[in-house]
Order: structure tokens, then C-alpha cells, then sequence
């Protein structure tokens, strides 16, 4: 009785130890493998450093900018920052400072490598820097570095990997104890309650054995939770991670070891697994070359292909394919043994049929070791589709003779659509600053030639000749603010002020305009849609945009033909749209020139085109929120569809209220502009026009005038874009000075009104302008009517 209660005691003692054990080793556990993801982390950090060390000293060599070395300087510190950290981090393994001490050196002889070649280059000795950049010096120790961080990770997955499977079978034996000592511990219990107490003590014994049996389960459970908790931290490494028993049976595969391998090879040997790959590089950003991918080499090992996600062949001397990749199937849209059956070529485009064919025969040929190229195929759904094929060469094992080659092709259209997208933006964006800064010298220099004209016409007698050399001048002028105006338009810098419009009516208008303007050999005809709904753009910019497809039409039809103009509703990949087509029965374009007509300056019709026709309107839809759609077929003519998006509500025009009355002529004027030729002109018209004008050629020189006091001005006109006090602050200030005063600011900028915050009621006039819409702007600002001022300048 006494043995089997001390049994009983001793195995309770156990158990209660066991149990307590659990979350300490747990802890211990988690404690380690926070460790080893640490290190990884900070070995990952340190390969992108010094991803950026290089980059950025190599680029220095292209752009050789203060941006770039700056950055080269910080990301060498970053380096030095991580190679203490990892010291610091490893400091108990003698493994990972052994590798640290060799890293060091390597490192910073890459990183003084790299800032010699940045030196020369700053000293002007570029052929200096290239030659140092060329010399394989730089990739070797790159290599050796990366060897050696490469290294360090393996040691920490390795380490992660032990402590892991140690914790597990620590558990594991945990469980097993105390499985033991419960079952001794019930064990002891019976005999003691059957030695000790009757039938009444037993059960109320037996209640505790269950009870500890509840607590058994309990942390059976436990064992089991933090099994699969390990398991799930292995599974969200980055890192490839494979566990084997003794064996050889492997129980565990992470996500990460199945994407390593390109497929799943659950059911093979560790052996299999020797070595390990990333598919991605040290930055994180750009892929392995293909053929380094275990898949690629599995092919080069003579190993059939079986579930690739790239398309990998083999081809041999005579052109015959060995192995095509059921991937092909997706890209091609071809089964591989379809594929097999088919001319190498047969699916490329014809235009890169010559580049793709000699690719191939460089490679057969044994003429280079790997090559590369992007071409085009065909796609039974898709159409065309954009490829990227990388080929290694083949050699004889015995003889080293050229033996055919390997190839992995990926399929890259939508990077070349996103790379498309990006330069039209780029290209956008620049076309749309260099505009800007044209239009505003361009329209300057517009207006004092416009104003100069305009005022030597008032002292010309009309029918002389020099009235008629004026005019003609003032029409050229008038072209060149045209040009201007659709720069503008192309770079989506003009300035619209849209309205609701009815096509159905406003088609049937231009109707009978394009009438008298084409001529009788063009017929026109009318497809309208009455019930279409209304569209929200700018009236003027849409007949000037109408106006242009049109004249193009005719130009396309030289011997005469049909003008259709059409409105309907189109809605496309959700979108819907209301559609204005212009379309001609002319020569129409082939697949080239359609690339290009929307291209700024490209014109079909030699010295009396500009080039701008199409590049505006196309500007013009998309500044309205639409899209313009191009469809032409050499010999049957074009199409142009101006895509726009309905209105959101139709829009009546307010009736305007009369505003407070100021006086339309005789007033006293304040003229401010820096440029003198425009500050004669503007000024003349003015004083031609009954005003008083005061002149002031900077805007700081105008504030003093209105601050000195004495006589009020009725209104203030200013340029926008002068040193100092801009047009803008002035008209700020003004109010301060004189509140209420009216301001007509001028400018020869596009976008005045979205880019400053100008007082309320202020109207901004576009340089250049005739003499009436200067006149009727002012009058407008006179009378407190903004809108009308506004609309004068339409």
C-alpha cells in the first residue's frame, strides 16, 4: 500500500512537471526561431544594400548625377549598418563569424572598387571608370559575396531547421512522459483505492481520474497545437525548407521549397534536394536568368518536363524538338504535343520571323553560348502576344560539339503594355511642360505682333495696300495661336469650359457648316440616335475637334466620296459611352501610319499639314474624360469615333441677373504688365476705347500706385507671370487696398485658374487677343458680370 501510494505520488510529480514544461519549451522554442528570422531578415536587407551599392555606382556612369553618388554613399553606410548587425545577432555562433570575417573584406573591397570607378568618373577620366566598370574584377566579388551570405542563410535555416525538429521530439518525449505517469498515476490510485476505502471513496477516486484524464487530453492537445504551430511557421518562410525522418521519407515540404523547384517533388529522396534556388534575385525586384531555374536545369539534365509554369524546349541539332512544356498550351494556345507537330515558326509573326529565325540558327550554329530575344506570336484568343525567350547551347558531354539548345520563353504582354502606358504618360507629361512654357512665350510675342497689326490697321485707309499686307500679317499671327492652341490641346493644357450638349442637335448644325465647307464633291450623310443623352463638354473645342476629323476625311477622298457622321450609345467593359463617329469612303491608312496619326508633328499631307489635327483631338477627348478610337482599312477608308461620357444630369443655363452697373468707358484703368511690348499695345486699345489708363510695369510698382491714395481705379488689369509680385498676389493684395476693386488678370499661360488661388470675380483673359475681347471682357468685370466676361473669351 505504501509502494503504491508513493508510486502514485511520484508519477503525479511527474506529470505536474511535465505539464508545466510545456509552455516553457514552447517559449524556448518560439524565442529561436524569432532569432533565425531575424537573421534572415537582416541577411536579406544587407543583399539589398549591397543590390543598391552596385546599382547605383554603375548608374553613376550613365547619368552622373550628385543624386546618384549621394545615394551610393548611403546605401555603403546601410551596408556597413547591416554587417554589424548580423556580428551582433550571431555573436553565439562561431560558424556565422567566421563567415562575417570573411564577408567584411569582401564587402568593403566591392564598395572601394565601386567608388574608385565613381571618382574617376567625377574626375572627368570616363574611359578610366569604364574600363575599371568592364573588368570582371567586380562580378567576382560579387559572386564570392553573395556565396558567402548565401552561406550564412543556409547555416540558419539549417540551425532553424534542428531546433525546430528538436523541439518537436522534445514535445514529443514530453507527451510520451506524461502519457506514462498517467497511466501510473491512475494505476497507483485504483490500488490505493482499493486497498484504503470501500466502494464510496473509490468513486469519488475514480471522479479524479477522470478529472486527470480531462487534463491528459488537455495537454495532448497542446503538444499537438504547438506541432502545428511550428509547422506553420516554417510555412510562412520565404526560404525553402524540406524535413526529412531518418528514413528518408520527407514529412514536411513548405510552400516556399515547391515554388523553388518550378514543381512538386514530394515523393523523392533528399538527396534531390542538395541544392537550393531563389527565383528571385538579391534586390527582390528582377528574376534569376531562366536558365539558372532548377526547371531549366532538369531539361539540361536530359529529365522530361512534366509541370512547368514557362514554356521550356529542347531542340537538337536538326531542328527536331525533344520536350515542349505543357505551358505552351496557355501561351500558344496549342497543346505541346500540337506544338511538336508545327514549323518552329509557324506561330511567330511574320515581321519577326527574320530576328526570331536567326536566334535560333546563333544558337544551333554554336556561334554563342546564350542569347536572348523578344518577339511576337499569334494566339488563337488573345491575338498577339509579346515573348521572351533566353537559349542556352547545348554541347556533346564526349565531343563538345554544338548538340541543339534549350530555351525558357515567358510570356511578357502585359509588362509590355504596362512599359507602353508609361512612356505615353512620360511622353505626356513632357510634351505637356515644354507646351506650357512655349505657349507662354509664343502667345506673348502673339500678342504685341496682333496688337501692333491691330492698331496699324486704325491709322491704314482701307483698300491701300498696306491694309491688306496687315491683315495678312494678323491671319499669320492668328494661325500661330492656332498652332499653339492645339499644343495645348494634344498636352491636355487648354483650357475648355464645358457645357451640356445635345449631339443630335449639335450634328445637325455642323451639318450644313461642313456643307459649305467641304464643297459639293463630298456628300454628306447623318445617322442620329435623337434619343441619345446629352454629353458635358466644351461646344466650341468639340466643332473645332469635328471640324478637323472632317477636313481629314476630305483630304482622304480627293476625287470626292461619302462624310457619315453618326451619335449613338456604346457601352464596352462596363463603360458606358456616347459615341460621335466621322467616317469616309477616302484611301484609308495602313497599320503603320495608324500607329502613328496621333502622333504629334505626323502628317500624310507633306508642307500644308501640321501634324496636329488628330494629336488635338485626341487630346481634347481624353481632357473631356472620353477616348478616341481609330479603325481605317487601306482602300475602304476610316473611322474616327470621339468616345465621350454622358452627362451626369442635364444642365440648364442660368439666367443671368443683372449685376451692379460700373462705369463702360471713362473709367480709370491701372495696366500692368512687364512685357513693354504688350504694356503699348494693351494700353493703346484701352485708350482707344475711352478708358483712362495709368501704366505700371511690375506688379510691386502697381501696388504702390494703388496704395498711394488720392483717385480710386475702377479696375485692375495685370499679367499673370512677373518678377516679383506675380499677377496673382497683386490682384491679393488689391483687395486689401481697394476692396471690391474688379481685376482682369492676362496671361499667356493655359491653366491660370486650376494652378493659383485668384480673388473671387476675377476673370483671366488668354493671350493673344484681339482688341474686342479685351474690350468686352473689361466692360464685363465693370459691370460685377464675371460670366459674361468669361464667355467673351470663347
Amino acid at each position: 500500500m505504501t509502494l503504491a501510494s508513493s508510486i502514485g505520488l511520484l508519477a503525479t510529480a511527474l506529470f505536474l512537471l511535465a505539464i508545466t514544461r510545456l509552455p516553457h519549451q514552447q517559449r524556448e522554442a518560439s524565442r529561436w526561431v524569432d532569432h533565425t528570422l531575424e537573421v534572415l531578415a537582416r541577411a536579406a536587407t544587407l543583399e539589398a544594400d549591397l543590390a543598391t551599392v552596385t546599382s547605383e555606382g554603375r548608374g553613376f556612369l550613365v547619368d552622373q548625377t550628385t543624386d546618384s553618388a549621394r545615394r551610393f554613399d548611403t546605401a555603403a553606410r546601410l551596408v556597413a549598418g547591416d554587417l554589424a548587425a548580423l556580428r551582433v545577432l550571431t555573436a553565439d555562433n562561431p560558424v556565422q563569424q567566421r563567415a562575417l570575417d570573411r564577408l567584411d573584406p569582401l564587402v568593403m573591397t566591392r564598395i572601394i572598387a565601386l567608388r574608385e570607378i565613381i571618382e574617376r568618373a567625377q574626375a572627368g577620366d570616363e574611359s578610366g571608370a569604364m574600363g575599371l566598370a568592364r573588368t570582371p574584377r567586380g562580378r567576382v566579388l560579387t559572386d564570392q559575396i553573395l556565396t558567402e551570405v548565401e552561406g550564412m542563410r543556409a547555416e540558419e535555416q539549417r540551425l532553424l531547421t534542428v531546433r525546430s525538429t528538436a523541439a518537436l521530439r522534445g514535445a514529443h518525449r514530453t507527451m510520451i512522459g506524461v502519457t506514462a505517469c498517467a497511466f501510473i498515476m491512475a494505476a497507483s490510485l485504483f490500488i490505493t483505492v482499493a486497498l484504503l476505502v470501500g466502494r464510496t471513496r473509490a468513486r469519488a477516486l475514480l471522479t479524479k481520474l477522470r478529472e486527470s484524464e480531462r487534463r491528459l487530453r488537455t495537454a495532448a492537445a497542446e503538444a499537438a497545437a504547438l506541432a502545428a504551430e511550428r509547422e506553420a511557421t516554417l510555412g510562412q518562410l520565404t526560404e525553402g525548407v524540406i524535413v526529412a525522418d531518418r528514413a528518408g521519407r520527407i514529412v514536411f515540404v513548405n510552400e516556399a521549397a515547391e515554388r523553388l523547384h518550378g514543381v512538386k517533388r514530394l515523393h523523392v529522396t533528399p538527396g534531390e534536394y542538395g541544392e537550393t534556388h531563389d527565383l528571385l534575385t538579391k534586390d527582390g525586384c528582377e528574376p534569376h536568368p531562366p536558365l539558372d531555374l532548377p526547371l531549366a536545369r532538369a531539361v539540361l539534365r536530359g529529365e522530361t518536363v512534366t509541370d512547368a509554369r514557362w514554356i521550356v524546349p529542347r531542340v537538337g541539332l536538326d531542328g527536331a524538338r525533344f520536350d515542349v512544356s505543357p505551358a505552351a498550351a496557355r501561351v500558344f494556345g496549342a497543346s505541346p504535343e500540337a506544338l511538336l507537330e508545327e514549323e518552329l515558326l509557324a506561330r511567330v509573326v511574320p515581321e519577326d520571323r527574320p530576328n526570331t529565325g536567326a536566334f535560333m540558327r546563333r544558337l544551333l550554329a554554336g556561334e554563342v553560348e546564350e542569347d536572348s530575344i523578344l518577339y511576337r506570336a499569334t494566339h488563337p484568343a488573345r491575338g498577339e502576344v509579346w515573348l521572351e525567350a533566353t537559349g542556352r547551347l547545348l554541347r556533346d558531354p564526349a565531343t563538345g560539339a554544338p548538340g541543339g539548345y534549350i530555351a525558357v520563353t515567358r510570356d511578357v504582354t502585359e509588362r509590355r503594355r504596362l512599359e507602353e502606358t508609361l512612356r505615353h504618360g512620360q511622353k505626356m507629361e513632357a510634351i505637356g511642360r515644354i507646351a506650357a512654357g512655349v505657349a507662354h512665350d509664343f502667345n506673348n510675342i502673339l500678342q504685341s505682333v496682333m496688337g501692333g497689326l491691330e492698331l496699324v490697321l486704325d491709322e491704314v485707309e482701307t483698300g491701300t495696300p498696306a491694309h491688306g499686307f496687315a491683315e495678312v500679317a494678323i491671319r499669320a499671327a492668328s494661325r500661330g495661336a492656332y498652332l499653339t492652341h492645339h499644343l495645348l490641346a494634344y498636352a491636355r493644357k487648354q483650357v475648355l469650359s464645358p457645357r451640356v450638349v445635345d449631339l443630335a442637335a449639335f450634328i445637325a448644325e455642323m451639318r450644313t457648316f461642313l456643307a459649305r465647307t467641304l464643297g459639293p464633291h463630298i456628300a454628306i450623310e447623318v445617322c442620329v440616335d435623337r434619343a441619345t443623352p446629352p454629353v458635358e463638354v466644351d461646344p466650341s473645342q468639340l466643332q473645332t475637334a469635328v471640324l478637323n476629323l472632317a477636313i481629314n476625311a476630305a483630304h482622304a477622298m480627293p476625287r470626292g466620296g461619302t462624310l457619315s457622321l453618326g451619335v449613338c450609345e456604346e457601352s464596352t467593359a462596363g463603360q458606358h459611352w456616347i459615341v460621335l463617329a466621322v467616317s469616309d469612303t477616302g484611301v484609308g491608312m495602313d497599320a503603320a501610319t495608324l500607329a502613328q496619326a496621333c502622333e504629334p508633328f505626323f502628317t500624310t499631307k507633306g508642307l500644308e499639314g501640321t501634324g496636329l489635327g488628330l494629336s488635338m483631338v485626341q487630346g481634347f477627348a481624353e481632357q473631356s474624360r472620353g477616348r478616341l478610337h481609330i479603325a481605317s482599312t487601306p482602300g475602304e477608308g476610316t473611322t474616327v469615333e470621339l468616345r465621350l461620357p454622358p452627362a451626369a444630369a442635364e444642365a440648364r443655363p442660368e439666367a443671368r441677373q443683372p449685376g451692379q452697373e460700373g462705369p463702360l468707358a471713362g473709367g480709370r484703368v491701372l495696366l500692368v504688365d512687364d512685357d513693354p511690348d504688350v504694356l503699348v499695345t494693351t494700353g493703346a486699345f484701352l485708350d482707344r476705347a475711352g478708358f483712362q489708363v495709368v501704366r505700371a510695369s511690375s506688379g510691386d510698382e502697381a501696388l504702390a500706385l494703388l496704395a498711394r491714395g488720392g483717385e480710386r481705379f475702377d479696375a485692375l488689369v495685370s499679367d499673370y507671370a512677373m518678377p516679383g509680385l506675380n499677377g496673382a498676389a497683386l490682384a491679393v493684395e488689391s483687395q486689401a487696398v481697394q476692396p471690391g476693386l474688379p481685376v482682369l488678370v492676362i496671361t499667356g499661360f493655359a491653366d491660370v485658374k486650376e494652378a493659383v488661388a485668384l480673388p473671387e470675380g476675377t476673370v483671366v483673359l488668354h493671350k493673344p487677343f484681339p482688341r474686342e475681347h479685351l474690350i468686352t471682357a473689361l466692360r464685363g468685370v465693370l459691370r460685377r458680370d464675371t460670366e459674361a466676361a468669361d464667355q467673351s473669351l470663347g
